[in-house]
């Protein structure tokens, strides 16, 4: 299995799935699939499930915090969300809290599950408030 698979089949939800260590290529590809979605016309959102086994290395976290800063405007005008699945309620707990010290562009939330993403995601696009940054 590779490090990334990507899911369009839920449009306007993208569903990423991380699996292992990537080398710094294949997070760049990462990146880079990401960027071109986040260029389409149409607004989507992002959902990134690292399962059990996706691990981000030092370098990896400074590659997406340079990347989420350089495509700052756009996440916040064009992205419909972003959404990482984190399986362990404890993990989760720990990710929400770093993130609300962090100024992620965009509605950013953590999710148990890729169906609660789906599911936010089609209230978002109700136009009800969701979780995350307004």
């Amino acid at each position: 299995m590779s490090f990334l698979q990507i899911d369009e089949q839920h449009r306007p939800a993208i569903v990423f799935t991380l699996v292992g260590e990537p080398t710094d290529e294949q997070f760049q590809g990462y990146l880079d699939a990401v960027c071109a979605f986040l260029y389409e016309p149409t607004p989507l959102a992002f959902v990134n499930d690292l399962g059990d086994g996706a691990t981000l290395l030092p370098p990896h976290r400074k590659m997406l915090a340079t990347f989420l800063d350089e495509h700052r405007g756009r996440f916040e005008s064009h992205c419909l969300g972003s959404y990482l699945v984190i399986r362990r309620g404890w993990q989760r707990f720990l990710v929400s809290s770093v993130m609300l010290l962090t100024m992620l562009p965009g509605r950013f939330s953590t999710v148990p599950s890729v169906a609660d993403a789906l599911d936010q995601i089609g209230v978002a696009r109700a136009g009800a408030p969701g979780p995350g940054r307004p």
